[in-house]
């Protein structure tokens, strides 16, 4: 696994960690660094290597690593399907808590 798979799946648990306990302070760390992560995926110019990344990411045992991905993959039009599956999935599953609210609120942005 990728170095920048890793660390993006570290801080999508972290966020799920922190949100599930209350912690929004650190949750929100993990967000934002989530969201720049996204932001180098759009930018990277090697297609092949940034859908490699997506494609680890979406096949991750995290749910939370599969809705944060969910912004790339619309934007580049990339396995939208099924990243919209498994968040409907997400989205019905209450032992994710309040996680499984976000995964309702990006099937809507989908």
């Amino acid at each position: 696994m990728d170095a920048f798979v890793e660390k993006y799946l570290l801080h999508a648990a972290s966020h799920a960690e922190n949100t599930l306990s209350g912690n929004y302070r650190k949750g929100n760390t993990a967000a934002t660094e989530l969201e720049r992560m996204n932001q180098c995926l759009l930018k990277l110019e090697d297609t092949t290597a940034a859908r490699s990344h997506i494609d680890e990411i979406i096949c991750s045992d995290l749910p939370n690593a599969v809705m944060w991905i969910a912004p790339v993959c619309k934007e580049e039009q990339y396995k939208t399907d099924l990243v919209r599956n498994k968040l409907l999935r997400y989205s019905k599953d209450k032992t994710l808590g309040i996680l499984s609210l976000n995964a309702a609120m990006f099937l809507k942005m989908l």
